[in-house]
């Protein structure tokens, strides 16, 4: 911020201040939208795998893709 006379040095800090909550405000914001959308898709990652495994441990579908690959 450009010091001139019409700003005492209490308000540029109550600026800065200022700016810094914002800021800390917009990466907090930032952060939680990333943990929300990796959390989020995890559980869809999940209920798809769940899904196509029916209960089972693995998924059926790898076998076919190794007995054709042998061939």
């Amino acid at each position: 911020m450009k010091k001139n006379s019409i700003i005492s040095d209490s308000q540029e800090l109550l600026y800065h201040q200022a700016v810094s909550i914002i800021d800390r405000g917009r990466e907090s914001i930032v952060v939680s939208i990333y943990k929300e959308t990796t959390k989020s898709y995890y559980l869809l990652g999940k209920l798809i795998i769940e899904d196509e495994q029916q209960g089972k441990e693995k998924a059926e579908y790898g076998k076919n893709i190794i007995q054709h690959s042998s061939h």
